[in-house]
């Protein structure tokens, strides 16, 4: 199995550079992160475009997202798990909780999942992100009404 995960930006002009690269990744941590759909990392939003499997790497493609910036209120320093977001367009989603996760398989089975019940309220997601700058998942989601 592939334990190895590098962030490329999406262009071919420039032979799609790599701007973030690990090693030795538990492989259900590298399916965290393909799962979500923004990456910050240096104060700067990516968007994912796609992602590849090449023979000794997984790969995930970027392209900077200018429009979005990283939030400055956010909590820092959290263990393992999940910040969950009320999506809010063109403002400050707030965080409307946190789940601490034992491991990155917990991690994923809410992720991954299109809808989630929360408080004994269904939500659907919105998005995903993985903010290495605070090393921490969020999850924007909103209420369906069920």
């Amino acid at each position: 199995m592939h334990r190895i995960l590098e962030y490329r930006l999406n262009d071919p002009l420039n032979d799609f550079p790599a701007i973030y690269h690990f090693k030795d990744l538990d492989p259900m941590q590298i399916f965290c992160r393909r799962s979500c759909d923004y990456f910050v990392i240096e104060g700067s939003v990516y968007e994912v475009t796609s992602t590849a499997l090449e023979q000794d790497r997984f790969v995930i493609y970027l392209n900077p997202d200018k429009e979005e910036q990283p939030f400055p209120s956010a909590v820092q320093d959290r263990p393992l798990g999940i910040e969950i977001r009320l999506y809010e367009e063109y403002k400050e989603s707030p965080e409307f909780m946190y789940i601490s996760c034992f491991d990155h398989v917990e991690v994923f089975s809410r992720l991954d999942s299109t809808f989630l019940t929360i408080r004994g309220k269904e939500y659907e997601r919105i998005s995903a992100e993985m903010d290495q700058d605070r090393r921490v998942y969020v999850l924007y989601v909103k209420e369906t009404g069920e």
